[in-house]
């Protein structure tokens, strides 16, 4: 029996290191000088409440070393807490238009900041709780250059403020850092996100105006309509975050649930993985423990895992690379729970998500 289990446990080790590998190869793409590309871009940056560093987050945005653009906020309620920070920081300040009510808060700032600018070439939002370099806005128009690139997009670092939660939302993150670095996999993600006018014209312009996400249909309707997405890491943003257990689980059961709803083999291939990844380090364990430590190299790709995750945190603290350990169990947690998922909260509002594929299918 022992035997068996261990030929067992071998197969899965190849198989994980198999999978690990495809996982973690990317295509390095370089996007070379636009030679003189400069189209008109609006940045717009949907703002409710106060982000942690808001003040310092719209003024990195608004010190851009791109010349061609303007920078627009947009609220709710002129009332909103941020509105203070936005006339502070000099931005120009949008309220949202009602007729776009239908779809969250961040798609009726997205299409109401479109429909009154539309006499631009690339539209960029802006999440409000990042902090970006001076080049930013430069690196991410550079690929839109190439006629073939609907979206250029980044992934951002959420650098944690202290705490076991924020470390964990930081190494969570690694995951969507590794999908954009493979073309197979790569999405627009929504807090830093270029892409082409044309790609929200017309009818798709309406049917993006009643979604719940804003990056999920964006990137499925550059996709439908023949685009790349490009993925420029160079530009990639700062998120401070200091999220308690509560702040962490409902925001990663909220992007998981969004990439299930907006990706639907994601469920199949995480749960299959990730089942297989929590399996192999529970038995490899108990097989240590019960017939021989020789087992103990099936634990192998979860040290590779640690480095990896060491490398990647920029503070080099250890407590980076446990989480590690843990994070397995937190993603298939995350699955299980987001498909069952029929509402999302997200910034302070709850929002039905069940009719969001039906909205997302017919671009």
């Amino acid at each position: 029996m022992g035997l068996l289990l261990g030929l067992y446990e071998l197969l899965m080790f190849f198989t994980f290191l198999f999978l690990m590998a495809l996982a973690i190869r990317g295509e390095r793409e370089v996007y070379e000088s636009s030679n003189g590309h400069k189209p008109r871009v609006l940045v717009i940056v949907p703002c409710r409440g106060m982000d942690i560093g808001l003040a310092r987050n719209l003024r990195s945005m608004k010190g851009q070393d791109y010349g061609n653009f303007q920078i627009v906020a947009v609220v709710d309620d002129p009332r909103d807490e941020a509105a203070r920070e936005i006339r502070k920081a000099g931005l120009n300040m949008l309220v949202t238009n009602p007729r776009f009510k239908r779809g969250s808060g961040k798609v009726n700032a997205i299409a109401s900041a479109i429909s009154a600018n539309r006499a631009y070439n690339i539209y960029v939002i802006a999440d409000s709780d990042i902090h970006v370099k001076r080049d930013w806005l430069s690196l991410l128009v550079v690929p839109l250059a190439d006629r073939s690139v609907g979206i250029s997009t980044t992934y951002p670092y959420f650098r944690p403020m202290g705490g076991l939660w924020p470390t964990v939302k930081s190494v969570w993150s690694f995951v969507g850092e590794g999908l954009m670095e493979s073309r197979l996999t790569r999405f627009g993600w929504g807090g830093s996100l270029a892409f082409r006018a044309g790609i929200l014209n017309g009818r798709r312009f309406r049917i993006f105006s009643g979604c719940v996400s804003d990056d999920i249909p964006i990137t499925n309707m550059a996709k439908a309509m023949g685009y790349r997405i490009a993925y420029v890491k160079a530009a990639q943003p700062v998120v401070d975050t200091n999220d308690d257990l509560r702040g962490f689980w409902e925001w990663s059961n909220r992007q998981t649930a969004f990439s299930v709803i907006g990706f639907s083999r994601i469920f199949a291939y995480g749960v299959v993985f990730y089942t297989a990844q929590v399996l192999l380090l529970l038995s490899s364990i108990a097989l240590a423990a019960t017939v021989s430590g020789w087992f103990l190299v099936l634990l192998l790709p979860f040290a590779m895992g640690m480095r990896r995750t060491y490398a990647r945190a920029r503070e080099r603290r250890l407590e980076s690379a446990l989480v590690y350990i843990l994070i397995n169990f937190i993603y298939l947690a995350n699955l299980l729970v987001a498909v069952r998922m029929r509402q999302v909260r997200w910034r302070g509002r709850s929002y039905d998500i069940t009719h969001l594929s039906r909205l997302q299918s017919g671009f």
